[in-house]
């Protein structure tokens, strides 16, 4: 006599047993068949089929030296992603516009600037940096407070097809870096950290470089695989 033990007790446990048995085995040897294979993925964009490749130096609302640094890094990172890519560094905007009579970078001026330097693709860009205002966070229980200002840059770069001037793939990237910090209780400011205006301008583009070329560079994927 089963003792009450709130579970039901199968009468018909031994005809059960093998069909457990066999419904075990079965998933013993789908999961030893099944895995997950790494695999190289190609770039979402690749720029072997444009050969020369035009770049105008990025405009930015920052100090004059940014612009050619952003532009640098991202040639830089971009012959990284695809070494054979050949690029023939075109200059300042205003002064390419003013050699071919026109007045922005539309796609005649593209298409125009393509056939006078015979690159059959253009790349341009955009680096906008602001100061956000500092960042007032309280902690009432260690009786402290923390003021952290940052400095915020907007990337954002365009490849553009030199044939017909339209715009083959655009991109704007966003970053945040912390320019300085001061912690304050009671007594006083108890911790100061500020960062040089180079260094913090250095890492914000290298940051904004990186998010803005990802799509030239290969990547993995994971898919199962049936041994």
């Amino acid at each position: 006599m089963c003792r009450k033990t709130g579970l039901v007790p199968f009468k018909n446990s031994r005809t059960l047993l093998p069909g457990i048995v066999w419904l075990l085995t079965i998933l013993v040897f789908l999961s030893g068949c099944t895995s997950k294979q790494k695999i190289l993925v190609a770039p979402r964009i690749e720029l072997a089929a444009y050969n020369n490749i035009g770049i105008i130096e990025f405009t930015s609302n920052g100090e004059e030296w940014v612009k050619s640094y952003v532009t640098q890094n991202f040639m830089q990172r971009i012959q990284s992603a695809q070494p054979d890519v050949r690029f023939l560094e075109l200059g300042n905007v205003e002064i390419l516009l003013q050699s071919i009579g026109a007045t922005r970078l539309d796609p005649a001026a593209i298409k125009t600037l393509s056939a006078k330097y015979q690159v059959k693709a253009i790349f341009a860009g955009h680096l906008e940096i602001s100061y956000i205002k500092p960042e007032i966070r309280w902690n009432p229980a260690a009786t402290t407070a923390k003021a952290e200002a940052y400095l915020e840059g907007k990337l954002t770069t365009r490849l553009m097809e030199g044939l017909s001037g339209a715009t083959l793939w655009t991109l704007a990237s966003t970053v945040k870096k912390s320019v300085g910090a001061i912690k304050i209780n009671k007594t006083g400011p108890v911790g100061i950290s500020v960062s040089a205006p180079e260094s913090i301008h250095g890492r914000l583009i290298h940051a904004l470089v990186y998010e803005s070329t990802i799509d030239f560079y290969p990547y993995y994927v994971y898919q199962s695989a049936h041994n």
